[in-house]
């Protein structure tokens, strides 16, 4: 059992050092241009036409997520919308923008994290009501990378452990039986 945990920690580790490296990626592509992932898909609300909408953004060193439903008010709104959706190919849509960097956009940012809840209406016989989860890139990162910082402490404390004549299992010090440690049993290297 414990095999597999270690197992289970180094591939964990493993991941973790990979999607630290996409996530610093993918906020330094932020501050030149934003990225994002739409999912539509078809939802019937009053037994009329609607769509929920999943959305992920990411520009000025943020990763926003939101939710929307579009819940048209009359039947007339509910076929201009399932007109658009079926012109427009439901359900994935990618895209972005390239925009000159802003770094006082970038800086007044900086602190924000936040959960918003909202009612926003372009289109007056489609109501949009959206909820949003905004998460700073470096945040993320320092998330991510903690199974990564562990592997490496615990890799450190070992090496130091073999140099200073411990023994790299239990860390019994070994300067008196130096063939075998006494507490785990463990054959030392040569």
């Amino acid at each position: 059992m414990k095999r597999l945990r270690r197992w289970l920690f180094r591939i964990m580790a493993g991941v973790s050092v990979v999607m630290s490296v996409a996530i610093s990626a993918l906020w330094a592509r932020s501050m030149w241009c934003q990225d994002a992932v739409k999912h539509c898909w078809p939802s019937s609300e009053n037994n009329r036409y609607a769509r929920t909408d999943w959305e992920a953004w990411s520009m000025f060193g943020f990763i926003d997520i939101t939710r929307s439903r579009l819940i048209p008010v009359d039947d007339a709104a509910a076929e201009r919308l399932r007109d658009r959706d079926l012109q427009s190919g439901l359900p994935w849509h990618y895209g972005g923008s390239d925009y000159p960097p802003s770094w006082a956009l970038f800086v007044s940012g900086m602190g924000r994290i936040g959960f918003f809840s909202g009612r926003q209406s372009k289109n007056t016989d489609i109501p949009h009501y959206s909820r949003s989860v905004e998460i700073p890139d470096w945040l993320l990162l320092i998330v991510v990378s903690i199974p990564a910082q562990i592997a490496v402490v615990r890799f450190v404390r070992r090496s130091r452990r073999t140099v200073k004549g411990y023994c790299a299992k239990c860390g019994y010090d070994l300067r008196a039986t130096p063939d075998r440690c006494p507490e785990c049993g463990t054959i030392p290297p040569k």
